[in-house]
């Protein structure tokens, strides 16, 4: 089946890609062969064939072209080339503007604006008239189709990732400091089992990569070690500097009153994550997959008793908490121990991952993760 409808659009953006075309076809009645969506499976490029060969056939069989802009594609040289080349080639040509964007000026026509419904309904009856399509869809089915694409363009951030699962978990998949994080809720704090302090860890490259002591650079600069070290041992609840709890073990504490940039409602929870060993005088971390699953199980158990409205954790992966794993395992083993709790019981508060920086965002592969453990994308029903 030839291609009509040709999205154009950056894989940052899969998501809004993805609820365009099921406008398309829910409002038009098109297949999703006859639609060109690189970033889907099912409307995607043929796996082993050439890129450039296939997608000069798609622009040649398309009859409308829609360039989706947002803050990921806006400027990427590859969206723009399809977008001219449509326009050279007399193909109808739709921009759609994502209200977060920026309209290039170097791209022809005027943008619709992702969030109007009454622009979308437009921009439905002119392809509809481009294509020559008789047969429309209800209007109650169009106007639902219209509320569903919006509502994705409203959930959509390009700063993270929204995935939901049965209305009994959210989880949003983003960058940047945990300790940044304003909203209402808790934060979760991964350390050892000896607290980063004991065996010299203070001052060591290990110590100071790890959440542990990010937490005190920030947050403890005037207080002593052994007020922290007493800080940390009651919030886990222990009594000595020689107590030891097992990975996984997840408490709850208030924070400290001499923390004052953060919401009188947060909370700390402090996860035992991963084991510290001194070696010939250098200090290492260790944690396995099975031992950081458990880590965030119990976690998401505690957050669900808890019920505060957010919860805050970093991705714990090589560099941020000593734990032997890539964030790409970190982030797959995170989502599947939430959904295994909310199988449970409901999840009500939003679970937040973060990734350290942009870089290591991008690095993941978050639509594989989330389609192998069928949550879905986009706001909650």
């Amino acid at each position: 089946m030839a291609v009509r409808v040709f999205i154009s659009h950056s894989h940052e953006d899969h998501m809004l890609s993805s609820a365009l075309t099921e406008l398309l076809c829910n409002t038009l009645g098109l297949q999703e062969e006859e639609i060109l969506n690189t970033s889907q499976v099912n409307t995607g490029l043929v796996p082993g064939s050439i890129v450039s060969e296939e997608l000069r056939e798609a622009m040649t069989s398309a009859e409308v072209v829609l360039v989706v802009i947002t803050p990921a594609s806006g400027e990427r040289p590859w969206v723009q080339f399809e977008a001219g080349g449509a326009f050279f080639s007399s193909k109808r040509l739709y921009i759609l503007l994502h209200p977060s964007a920026k309209s290039p000026h170097t791209l022809p026509n005027n943008p619709t604006l992702m969030e109007q419904d009454e622009e979308i309904a437009k921009l439905i009856d002119a392809i509809r008239n481009d294509l020559e399509i008789k047969v429309a869809a209800s209007t109650v089915k169009t106007i639902q189709a219209i509320s569903n694409f919006i509502g994705e363009v409203k959930a959509y951030n390009p700063e993270y990732t929204l995935l939901h699962y049965r209305n009994r978990l959210e989880l949003q998949i983003g960058f940047g400091d945990v300790f940044e994080y304003s909203e209402p809720g808790g934060i979760a704090l991964a350390c050892d089992n000896r607290f980063d302090l004991v065996k010299r860890g203070e001052g060591s490259q290990l110590y100071e990569r790890t959440l542990i002591g990010q937490f005190r650079r920030r947050f403890f600069k005037q207080p002593s070690l052994d007020d922290f070290r007493e800080y940390m041992i009651k919030g886990l609840g222990g009594s000595s500097l020689e107590d030891r709890f097992e990975v996984g073990h997840v408490a709850m504490s208030p924070f400290p009153e001499v923390i004052t940039n953060l919401s009188e409602n947060s909370t700390l929870f402090l996860v035992v994550l991963y084991t510290v060993a001194d070696r010939d005088g250098v200090i290492e971390g260790a944690a396995d997959a099975s031992s950081v699953f458990m880590a965030y199980e119990r976690l998401w158990t505690a957050a669900a008793n808890h019920r505060p409205e957010a919860v805050v954790a970093p991705i714990f992966g090589a560099g941020q908490s000593a734990a032997l794993l890539s964030r790409q395992q970190s982030c797959a083993i995170a989502i599947t121990s939430a959904l295994c709790v909310s199988l449970r019981q409901p999840i009500y508060p939003r679970l937040r991952l973060l990734c350290r920086d942009r870089e290591s965002y991008r690095a993941l592969n978050i639509r594989a993760i989330a389609e192998s453990v069928g949550l879905e994308r986009g706001p909650r029903a």
